[in-house]
């Protein structure tokens, strides 16, 4: 695994174990649910890349889809493992993978669709890319990626010091004091709407992209995101 990877699973592994459910939100992104009513078929077979302590894929597989969990955080898996086992949910069908992305190993099945809720911004562009490609090859014909990640707009991004800019893209950790993520001891990357097109264009027909923003302090930090979904 390479170093910056090894500092995010490293940091995730600390923050599930200190802070257990706590670390994560706990009801589903609204733009899965948006996602799910719009491109979903009935029992649709789907991939949760970085599920975490399965906010989204509880949902999911509470709406009858079958749903693989995937995340490199093997603290944050088996507390997945014990909400499965509270709500009675079968982990024969809805399997759950301790695995790492850009190469995803573990993933041998071809799926209706693979979600990424702000998992894949932690990947360093050219890894991202691989990643795009490999995401690609495991979603079956006519099927969709739903891709959450942060815009350059941001002044995370902008305003990026006393942290760090690595090859273009990323911020090497959030050490911004003011900012909404500060402490936060991994890599963050940042894409122009351009650059996502370029990359995506080349591994889908077709690529929708939508972009969102919110702000913090105030009105003071701007955050702009993209949401975006992809059909094979």
């Amino acid at each position: 695994m390479k170093q910056y990877l090894f500092e995010t699973k490293s940091y995730h592994e600390k923050k599930y174990k200190e802070l257990g459910y706590s670390f994560q939100r706990k009801l589903p992104n609204e733009d899965i649910i948006r996602f799910t009513v719009k491109y979903l078929k009935k029992k649709s077979k789907i991939l949760d890349i970085g599920c975490g302590t399965g906010r989204n894929a509880i949902y999911l597989i509470e709406l009858n889809h079958t749903v693989d969990c995937l995340d490199f955080s093997e603290n944050g898996i088996n507390l997945l493992k014990l909400l499965f086992k509270k709500k009675k949910i079968s982990k024969i069908k809805n399997n759950l993978i301790i695995d790492s992305i850009p190469l995803i190993k573990k993933v041998s099945k071809n799926y209706d669709a693979i979600i990424d809720c702000f998992t894949s911004y932690s990947l360093i562009k050219e890894d991202f890319q691989e990643y795009i490609k490999k995401i690609a090859s495991k979603i079956k014909k006519k099927g969709v990626f739903h891709l959450q990640i942060l815009s350059k707009k941001s002044h995370l991004y902008r305003f990026f010091q006393p942290s760090k800019i690595i090859k273009n893209n990323s911020v090497h950790r959030i050490l911004r004091k003011s900012a909404p993520f500060y402490g936060d001891e991994y890599l963050f990357t940042f894409y122009s709407k351009n650059e996502l097109t370029k990359i995506l264009n080349k591994s889908f027909s077709k690529v929708n992209i939508e972009t969102h923003s919110r702000s913090y302090r105030n009105s003071k930090e701007y955050l702009e995101f993209f949401v975006i979904d992809c059909i094979k």
